[in-house]
């Protein structure tokens, strides 16, 4: 991992890390209720997002097609 990546402190980065860890799945496929979490989110401060969360179709813009295939592209 580049040193970069740690901003000066590698035991501060791997304390964020292991702390955020829970948040991933083990297979590293985001769920469907993850993708409205993070619509959710972003809603709430995103100029992008920010009054226009009825107008984005997550069925459009949330897919799983890369996290699913690459296991059997190993």
């Amino acid at each position: 991992m580049p040193a970069e990546y740690a901003a000066g402190d590698p035991t501060l980065y791997a304390t964020a890390i292991q702390d955020s860890i829970g948040m991933f799945n083990a297979d590293g496929v985001m769920k469907p209720d993850g993708a409205a979490n993070v619509l959710e989110v972003l809603s709430q401060f995103s100029p992008n997002v920010k009054g226009k969360k009825d107008q984005v179709d997550l069925a459009k813009t949330y897919t799983t097609a890369y996290a699913t295939k690459a296991p059997a592209a190993s």
